[in-house]
């Protein structure tokens, strides 16, 4: 797996409505209020892992039932 500082957009299929939702670096920003820094991508060039200045988030291929594909845990919880 790669690590790189450049942003890749991506998708995430919603089975529930049966669209694919395009993520690009402005709208994760805006979604945690926060900065991209980093992104880890498979083999296939998708992201799998995205660090920001204050979290990491962990990023689903699929949602479904209205479930969150960006699970995002702080980086420094003790700070919180």
């Amino acid at each position: 797996m790669k690590i790189q500082k450049e942003w890749v957009n991506f998708q995430i299929i919603d089975l529930t409505n049966d669209e694919t939702i395009t993520i690009t670096k402005d709208k994760l920003e805006q979604l945690l209020d926060d900065k991209f820094v980093a992104m880890q991508l498979n083999d296939n060039g998708r992201p799998v892992v995205i660090w920001t200045e204050k979290y990491v988030c962990s990023i689903k291929d699929v949602m479904m039932f209205g479930d969150d594909p960006i699970l995002a845990l702080r980086r420094n919880p003790e700070f919180v």
